[in-house]
């Protein structure tokens, strides 16, 4: 129930604009599109200015007889390969680009997932199941939907 008050307009608002438990996570993941965005700016940019200060690859010379003389012992697979990532980047730089997105993730699942418990009113994830099977309209409604047994008692005078 209160997660169906949640989806639905406050009193006082717009209906276009409905500000309640669904506008957090929006906002959230509004966010880590708009910072994935500039990322990927900031990479291309990157990208753009080592393009510039590295000297142009050279241009391939025609197929000989003996390719790995001519490569200077390596053999033919081994040209034109890619470098590997160790060999380009630092390790603490890999670090960054691995764990700190990871980070992120684990921090707005972290999140979403507290805000969905609060929002289901539940403790495990067989009540969460439950939970989505009644809003789905596939199960039958939780005993705990509705209920007062977490609300606190009145205060006494």
């Amino acid at each position: 129930d209160r997660l169906r008050a949640a989806i639905k307009p406050q009193a006082g608002s717009s209906p276009a604009s409905p500000v309640g438990a669904v506008a957090v996570p929006a906002a959230l993941l509004g966010g880590l599109f708009a910072a994935t965005l500039v990322g990927a700016a900031a990479y291309r940019r990157s990208a753009k200015q080592l393009a510039r200060a590295l000297p142009p690859a050279p241009k391939p010379a025609p197929p000989q007889a003996s390719t790995a003389s001519a490569a200077g012992g390596l053999p033919p697979s081994a040209m034109g390969t890619p470098p590997k990532a160790g060999e380009v980047l630092t390790k603490g730089e890999l670090m960054y680009l691995f764990v700190v997105p990871g980070i992120c993730a684990a921090g707005l699942a972290a999140t979403l997932g507290g805000i969905c418990k609060f929002a289901l009113d539940v403790d495990n994830v067989d009540d969460t199941v439950r939970q989505v099977r009644w809003l789905l309209g596939s199960g039958a409604r939780p005993a705990r939907v509705g209920s007062t047994e977490r609300q606190q008692p009145p205060a006494s005078e």
